[in-house]
């Protein structure tokens, strides 16, 4: 099953990148600002999906990107 978690997610931003591609192109938006659309919008999806499925936490997250819970005193 650990498998077919993250290639779900996979398959839809695979989708989401060819959709938000084809509305760029169709009104017009071409070069950097394409690509970093694309990537921020597949990105986006991806992270949310892979919270929905279960395949990672956020506490995995919080420890994968090294942010810490300040101490109470």
């Amino acid at each position: 099953m650990w498998f077919f978690k993250p290639a779900l997610v996979f398959l839809a931003m695979k989708a989401t990148g060819q959709y938000i591609t084809a509305i760029l192109s169709a009104v017009g938006v071409h070069g950097k600002l394409h690509f970093a659309t694309v990537i921020l919008g597949t990105s986006l999806i991806g992270l949310g999906m892979m919270f929905g499925v279960g395949a990672i936490s956020f506490r995995e997250t919080v420890h994968m990107l090294g942010i810490k819970k300040p101490r109470n005193s």
